[in-house]
């Protein structure tokens, strides 16, 4: 039985892009149109990670404080690489998503009790992440990676699924000709995505420890 802390941050990172890239490169527009598999796994592993987050810090509290800090900083810690290294914004929200559910937010023992350095970290990306702000912090960071063209990007799919929600309501038909706005959309829509695709990760980036990977695929 493996332990997440038998991993560095960034094995855990990289084993966790793993997870999703493969998915999220193979993505086509007409998957936002129907159910398919690239979009349900990344949505299923989006899932599985964070309850995995919420379940590796409350079982850690169990034990006691102390190793229930480690376990939060440590996750703390592979957002951070997910988000400002390796550019997966997507599975970057997914732990932090995992540490904000109210279970585990609820105990401020742990989150009091963390390093200054951690706990500036979760600060930002608690900022970042914000519902409030409607996760612009985290979609402004995206654009500026994009915009750089850095080698490798795996972007929030919320952000995705929502704007394909938003233009599967706008008619394609206006007045019995072809809606313009829609194609406008469809184009700004999927040539950020094809846009996006293009910056893959560098040959031998992602070389994933097989033990950590495995077991977040399991």
């Amino acid at each position: 039985h493996s332990n997440i802390l038998d991993w560095t941050p960034e094995s855990t990172a990289v084993a966790l892009t793993c997870m999703v890239a493969p998915s999220f490169f193979n993505l086509r527009p007409d998957d936002f149109m129907k159910s398919t598999k690239n979009l349900s796994d990344m949505t299923l592993r989006f899932q599985v990670i964070s309850q995995c987050v919420s379940v590796t810090i409350l079982k850690a509290s169990l034990v006691g404080i102390a190793p229930a800090v480690t376990v939060a900083s440590h996750w703390i810690d592979v957002a951070n690489y997910l988000i400002f290294n390796l550019h997966n914004f997507h599975m970057g929200l997914s732990i932090q998503a995992g540490m904000s559910k109210h279970y585990v937010e609820r105990l401020q023992l742990i989150w009091t009790q963390l390093s200054n350095s951690h706990l500036k970290k979760k600060q930002i990306l608690d900022e970042l992440c914000s519902a409030e702000t409607r996760l612009s912090g985290l979609l402004k960071l995206q654009e500026e990676a994009k915009v750089k063209k850095v080698e490798g990007i795996v972007p929030l799919m919320y952000w995705l699924v929502q704007k394909t929600e938003l233009l599967n309501e706008t008619p394609i038909f206006h007045n019995q000709a072809l809606n313009p706005q829609f194609f406008l959309a469809a184009g700004k829509i999927f040539g950020d995505l094809a846009a996006i695709q293009k910056l893959r990760y560098p040959s031998g980036l992602l070389v994933d420890d097989s033990e950590a990977f495995f077991c977040f695929m399991n």
